[in-house]
């Protein structure tokens, strides 16, 4: 590139560079433009690889810098970078609404400050429970952290109030927290029938029939009574009870069950809460 213009005081005074500029104060003056441009580029090169530019009164952005470089592999400078008179940086926006305004990712090593993170906001952590990052604190009750360790968190409204707590891993229930229930049955009536026993041999009894109370009689057979030895001359007897027709018998089931406590949690995975300090 040809020289059109030379500044005064420049000199090779470091073999390190290629000229230094020794003064208090370096001025750039693009004389009657409302833009001063410095460009940045290598001899054998007819174009530049980088730029300042600073576009003032009269233009329609006054007091702005723009920053510009080419691509990797060079073509034509696109911006990069752009700082308004309000303070406001664009990375990737040359209007920017905020102090710093990105279009694309951002990815730093850590934040300093509130940042978008208020302090006392509890986030979960995925990571050791004593490799927790700076800046913020277990929830365990110290530090000005509610104690959240083994709890579930509930949504605070009209149930729950901001530090309620409550609840059981496990519940015995009563009998009051059960539904109202028993167990009954009745046996199948089986058709009208009497019940009939037989006694063993009875050496000298001398009667025939007796009739206890309750009405059940027991009647003696003289020479063995039901399937005997015809030969028996013994007297053996059988009670036979009075008919009571057809009926059924009531029952109830004995009692069951352990008292034991049942699992009161849902399927769950466990993290850390940390708080914004």
């Amino acid at each position: 590139m040809a020289d059109t213009k030379r500044v005064k005081n420049v000199g090779k005074v470091s073999e390190a560079f290629g000229a230094d500029i020794i003064a208090s104060n370096v001025f750039l003056d693009s004389e009657n433009s409302p833009t001063t441009e410095l460009s940045v580029t290598r001899r054998d090169l007819e174009k530049p690889l980088a730029r300042i530019v600073m576009m003032g009164v009269g233009s329609d952005f006054q007091g702005v810098l723009a920053i510009s470089t080419t691509g990797p592999k060079g073509g034509p400078l696109e911006e990069r970078m752009r700082i308004h008179t309000n303070g406001n940086v664009g990375i990737g926006t040359q209007a920017p609404s905020e102090r710093l305004e990105v279009t694309g990712t951002v990815k730093a090593a850590s934040f300093m400050g509130d940042g978008i993170i208020l302090t006392g906001m509890i986030v979960m952590w995925s990571g050791a429970i004593d490799a927790i990052p700076e800046g913020w604190a277990l929830c365990d009750g110290n530090k000005g952290t509610p104690d959240l360790r083994n709890r579930f968190i509930a949504g605070a409204g009209d149930k729950y109030k901001p530090g309620d707590a409550g609840g059981m891993d496990a519940v015995t229930l009563n009998v009051r927290q059960i539904p109202a229930h028993d167990h009954e049955g009745d046996t199948q009536p089986s058709g009208q029938h009497e019940h009939r026993t037989e006694g063993n041999n009875a050496n000298g009894l001398a009667w025939r029939k007796r009739t206890y109370p309750g009405e059940t009689t027991v009647t003696m057979y003289y020479g063995g009574g039901w399937n005997a030895d015809p030969n028996n001359e013994m007297w053996r007897g059988h009670a036979v009870s009075d008919s009571v027709g057809q009926h059924a018998h009531h029952f109830k089931t004995n009692t069951n069950g352990g008292n034991e406590a049942h699992e009161n949690r849902p399927p769950y995975y466990a993290l850390a809460y940390i708080m914004k300090l």
